[in-house]
């Protein structure tokens, strides 16, 4: 399935890597070949996942500018992709705008190239135990694709208004490209501390630990904000999740299995990944987004869809499924 030829870290050959020319950190030489004074044109390729690309002017004037925002992300606490990320915003009639914001890949990635081509064989990153085999090179994954914070990034972003009991506001949710600066990069842990009150400001101003820094908020944005923006999303997302269940929705419930690696670096254990609020709090608005773009799609496609692609059933499969079928008066 494609699997063999990431490698033994996900590698991309050097025709993928030239698509990405342009976006890539470069620094000028010190001297020339003989040792003298480097021509000032004259760079080398730091050959990492750094990159001192900024946005261009240009997709100021095409996107929504959404840098004030309070925005932030939550997950696991290794990862280096973030991908997605939120905010939440009262209004005065006690109604709640949210937002979620995903990293615009499709900037980068243009049709038809060789890393789309190879992106489309590799279809998704593949995590094992120890490390991750990545569907794109680490310099869009972990950076220009990466919601890190108090950095500039592109994203697509879906905000919609509703209530803090959980239900759809009759508003058109907005849909567009826009431009983000994460103010803070929360881990699932984290978040939940600030859901059971266990964590405060004072953490961040007296460094108690309980917030590490490197989760603190930037950009002049308010610890206080960021824990009261997390109990809110939390307050409305179980809101929403009742809401689901109660119509009917489909419970997932599978174990995810974690492996704890001795000091050589293999296996010495297993549990059970534990689900919190939080994840619970990140997936009810993931959820809630890709039904509105759906709808969206939907109402707006005159007719076509986009659908998933099954290879033909085998015919002995098909043969039993009609007999079946038959028996019953179909």
């Amino acid at each position: 399935f494609g699997f063999s030829r990431r490698g033994l870290n996900g590698d991309f050959d050097e025709e993928v890597h030239a698509c990405l020319e342009s976006f890539r950190l470069r620094e000028k030489h010190a001297v020339d070949s003989d040792g003298g004074q480097a021509d000032d044109t004259s760079y080398v390729d730091l050959g990492d996942s750094s990159s001192g690309w900024k946005i261009p002017q240009e997709e100021f004037k095409k996107r929504r500018d959404l840098r004030h925002y309070r925005i932030f992300t939550i997950d696991p606490a290794s990862a280096k992709d973030l991908d997605d990320a939120l905010h939440i915003t009262p209004l005065e009639n006690g109604n709640y705008e949210v937002g979620v914001h995903i990293a615009d890949v499709s900037h980068f990635v243009k049709p038809g190239n060789a890393l789309d081509t190879e992106a489309s064989t590799r279809a998704t990153t593949v995590y094992l135990v120890q490390k991750s085999l990545p569907m794109l090179p680490r310099l869009l994954s972990e950076n220009l694709c990466s919601l890190n914070p108090n950095e500039e990034r592109l994203a697509y972003s879906c905000i919609w208004v509703m209530s803090g009991n959980g239900e759809m506001v009759d508003t058109e949710p907005w849909y567009g490209r826009t431009i983000i600066r994460s103010c803070c990069k929360l881990d699932y842990g984290l978040a939940q501390n600030m859901i059971d009150g266990k964590v405060s400001s004072g953490d961040v101003e007296c460094n108690t630990g309980a917030w590490p820094i490197n989760r603190q908020p930037t950009g002049g944005h308010p610890a206080e904000g960021i824990i009261h923006d997390v109990r809110a999303l939390h307050t409305v997302a179980m809101a929403r999740r009742r809401r689901r269940f109660g119509s009917g929705s489909l419970a997932l419930n599978q174990v995810k299995l974690c492996f704890k690696r001795d000091s050589d670096g293999r296996p010495s254990d297993l549990f059970s990944y534990p689900l919190k609020d939080s994840n619970r709090l990140v997936e009810e608005y993931m959820l809630l987004a890709n039904y509105l773009v759906a709808e969206k799609i939907i109402l707006g496609a005159g007719g076509l869809a986009p659908i998933r692609r099954h290879p033909i059933p085998p015919k002995n499969k098909l043969a039993e499924l009609t007999q079946k079928i038959l028996k019953r008066g179909i």
